[in-house]
């Protein structure tokens, strides 16, 4: 009878040990977390680049940033010229994470899937109700972060064309599945949009907050 009840006391323990092992749980630590994927990354202010290509053939490159109140601004290589473009605005937020590291990282395991929502608020005033966008393009890529370099599997999503209607907000939904075999790190989600005007084309990218993937 004594033995009986050591083995269903040893096999009840076991059951729980594997229940626990299996939970949703991020490392609690900032050192546990850290010795898997390393210190968070420090980001800088600029968040992506533009190209300007009018008609006339005469381009301009420089730096996207984004000010205080979100609007993006576009800063020219040369330093020429400061456009803030308050009409335009791109934010994404992560969904389904399994936790926020330092308050601010959204972690995911490997297997998980990624499900975040672009947020695409164009606010058309004068000459863009004249001239609106006759052609819109969005690809988002989850990378790994800081080498940039895509993440394995489908992690290139695209939106060709992309409506954009004047004075609208529109949300599109994305998702990633991490592979299994996937390395761990730190890892980021990148937009490329092209609009085309009747004056010319913009073409930019933009790089959203940084998430982390750990090994379960």
């Amino acid at each position: 009878m004594i033995r009986y009840l050591l083995i269903v006391v040893l096999i009840s323990g076991l059951l729980i040990g594997l229940g626990c092992s299996s939970s949703p749980t991020i490392p609690e630590g900032n050192n546990d977390l850290e010795s898997v994927l390393g210190a968070p990354p420090a980001l800088s202010g600029v968040i992506g680049s533009y190209t300007w290509t009018g008609n006339d053939g005469i381009s301009q490159t420089g730096d996207v940033i984004k000010d205080e109140q979100g609007n993006l601004i576009f800063v020219a290589d040369r330093g020429s010229a400061v456009t803030s473009v308050p009409w335009f605005n791109l934010n994404l937020d992560y969904r389904n994470h399994r936790g926020l590291y330092q308050g601010k990282y959204p972690i995911y395991r490997r297997g998980d899937t990624i499900v975040f929502d672009l947020h695409i608020d164009y606010n058309c005033s004068l000459p863009l109700d004249t001239y609106p966008v006759l052609y819109s393009k969005l690809t988002a890529v989850t990378r790994f972060y800081p080498s940039m370099v895509p993440l394995p599997g489908d992690s290139t999503q695209i939106w060709d064309p992309l409506e954009i209607a004047p004075n609208s907000s529109i949300i599109i939904t994305g998702e990633y599945t991490i592979p299994l075999d996937c390395y761990f790190g730190w890892g980021c989600t990148t937009s490329d949009i092209e609009l085309i005007y009747m004056s010319g084309t913009l073409e930019f990218n933009i790089r959203y907050d940084v998430l982390g993937i750990f090994d379960p």
